[in-house]
């Protein structure tokens, strides 16, 4: 095998044991394993990296083929109504509230449409602004924007290095347009204000919105809805009021029809703000914007989680070990414990609040976006393991293992959105696919995560064929990948049930199946054998404005691991891949995300967490 004598002892002591591995990625580890004669065990590290990939292929798909033209048709259309808003107005106030969103739409038509030459009467706010997205470096007032209640919180203006594209939208100029656009309508908030007497502009702005798509008997309402919907699936939102949560407001203290004159009323609009603060914390609380977005803005619920909980003397900073812990992974409990955390009677009252809101969530909150569904996918790992597991689960290291699984599973959560973080490798490679068959693998013996995550594809699926974005080839990868999951799902839960193992299986497809690492790469379109897609990635996970303390999350190269099964015909020893795990916090400002990140690694100088080590021989 290779192994150091250190290793060899373990493995026969726990009946597993993890080594680092070489290679960049989980094809060329698996391929490597191949070669050197060991049958491949599919790990469900493999199975979710290869799942990031299949949803982002899915992305790419429905962006580049249908929402980009929506998105066009949706923006001309809502210059043209915000022109007539504007032409209609009489108030000098609400005048230049509708010329400002002739602006704000016509930015994204812009960057989406090169031939387009936005409306003379804002031209200048829109050339300021595309200059500034187009540069992609400072950080200052928005022309369009201005001004927002967080400027004297974590500093004034927008971070234009945002709308810089990356991952799948690198890939040409069509889609690096489409990511700037997007990104417009998902950061910029009409923001509300904090305090009586405080500028009401943008909400007068983000009213007008809501009345245009209103008109026309609500076509163009319908038209955002599916663009909206399938968007909100995958970023989540981040708990602001919507366009449809503003639109029911305004209807009950406006009414539906209500004219252009009524935004002129501070009475009103003071009314409608104090309605929708109801559902809003205020701005210092959650050091975020807050107000409608036109579209979802990507959201991570644990953000807010971390914000809210109290420090320690000894442990300032939040950990992932917090969310495991709250998701309920007995390694990352037992983490906390050793470290004192629950000694703390704050901290202690925190967790628990946490952990009975997850515990009181039913199956649709559980699944109602790509966020929450992942979640859930990688709480099945932290129960009981049955007595018919095999041997090599039946331990305290195991659990580290399954935490280290957890852990980098939620960073690539965070390191999400799909299409953000990978770009998409080549056609399938043939060479490489053949290299990773092996017959009579072991699959990683957790069914009940493969059943997931199969349903979260199936409510993906039925989300995008209710809004009219899925067609045959989409469909099929679909039912492939589906299937697939549905036959790692099935094998694994009859290695457990039946205690058996492929190379001694009784019923054929099930014991004595072939179930490949080829196969599963293979069942994601376009993306083959996964060669040229490195695993390794640094992210913010969360930024503490008050302490500029930062917690950043990494993954480097796959692991390896190794695991001993009985068979009748003797004892077995399965290989396969899993992530690799790194945190850390940290006070500079130099963020240590892609080619620092992998220097770093590169140098042997990232530290992993020293929990690691209860599983991982050096």
């Amino acid at each position: 095998l290779g192994l150091s004598p250190r290793a060899e002892q373990i493995l026969l002591e726990r009946r597993f044991v993890v080594v680092p591995g070489d290679e960049p990625e989980f094809a060329a580890a698996y391929a490597s394993l191949r070669d050197r004669g060991i049958p491949a065990y599919i790990t469900t590290d493999s199975v979710l990296f290869v799942t990031d990939l299949f949803l982002d292929r899915v992305l790419l798909s429905i962006e580049d083929e249908h929402l980009y033209d929506r998105l066009v048709a949706l923006s001309r259309e809502m210059v043209r109504l915000s022109e007539q808003q504007h032409l209609l107005a009489t108030d000098d106030t609400v005048k230049e509230a509708a010329r400002r969103n002739i602006a704000y739409f016509a930015v994204p038509l812009s960057l989406l449409d090169p031939d387009y030459f936005p409306p003379e009467s804002a031209i200048s706010l829109v050339e300021r602004e595309l200059e500034l997205i187009e540069e992609g470096r400072e950080t200052t007032i928005s022309p369009i924007m201005g001004h927002t209640p967080l400027d004297r919180v974590v500093g004034p203006g927008e971070d234009y290095s945002h709308y810089v594209p990356n991952g799948h939208y690198t890939q040409n100029a069509r889609l690096g347009r489409f990511y700037r656009a997007l990104t417009w309508y998902s950061r910029m908030a009409f923001a509300l204000p904090e305090g009586r007497g405080a500028d009401l502009n943008l909400t007068i702005q983000a009213l007008l919105i809501v009345r245009a798509l209103q008109g026309e008997a609500g076509v163009w309402l319908e038209q955002w809805e599916r663009i909206y919907d399938p968007l909100h699936f995958y970023a989540g939102g981040a708990g602001d009021p919507t366009v449809t949560d503003y639109m029911e407001i305004a209807n009950e203290l406006l009414d539906e029809e209500f004219d252009l004159e009524s935004l002129a009323s501070d009475s009103l609009l003071q009314a409608f703000v104090d309605a929708v603060s109801e559902v809003a914390p205020p701005h210092f609380e959650t050091h975020e914007l807050r107000g409608m977005r036109f579209l979802s803005p990507w959201f991570f619920p644990d953000i807010s989680y971390f914000a809210s909980r109290p420090g320690e003397d000894h442990r300032s900073e939040p950990s992932v070990m917090d969310m495991m812990a709250v998701l309920g992974s007995p390694g990352a409990r037992r983490v906390l414990e050793e470290g004192n955390a629950f000694a703390g009677y704050s901290y202690h009252r925190w967790f628990l609040d946490i952990e009975r809101r997850l515990e009181t969530m039913n199956y649709g909150e559980w699944t109602r976006n790509l966020y929450w569904s992942w979640q859930y996918a990688l709480t099945a790992m932290n129960g009981s393991v049955s007595e018919r597991a095999p041997a090599f689960m039946a331990s305290e290291a195991w659990d580290a293992r399954v935490l280290s699984t957890g852990a980098a599973s939620w960073a690539i959560l965070r390191h999400m959105p799909p299409g953000r973080a990978h770009p998409i490798g080549a056609p399938p490679s043939r060479a490489v696919a053949e290299a990773a068959e092996a017959p009579g693998a072991f699959v990683d013996p957790y069914p009940e995560l493969y059943a997931r995550l199969r349903e979260l594809l199936e409510n993906l699926r039925d989300r995008l064929w209710e809004n009219y974005l899925i067609d045959d080839s989409t469909y099929l990868w679909f039912s492939e990948y589906g299937d697939l999951l549905t036959s790692l799902e099935r094998v694994a839960r009859f290695e457990i049930e039946q205690a058996c193992v492929p190379t001694a299986g009784t019923e054929p497809g099930l014991c004595d199946h072939a179930t490949t690492l080829s196969a599963l790469i293979g069942s994601v379109p376009d993306i083959g054998s996964g060669q040229g897609i490195p695993v390794a990635f640094a992210e913010i996970a969360y930024e503490d404005f008050t302490s500029s303390r930062i917690l950043e999350v990494g993954v480097g190269a796959p692991d390896l691991i190794y695991v001993l099964v009985d068979a009748p015909e003797g004892t077995i020893v399965y290989a396969g891949a899993v992530f690799s795990f790194y945190e850390f916090g940290r006070e500079d400002e130099s963020e240590v995300a892609g080619d620092r990140w992998r220097s770093i690694l590169e140098d042997g100088a990232a530290e992993r967490p020293t929990w690691v080590d209860r599983f991982l021989v050096e």
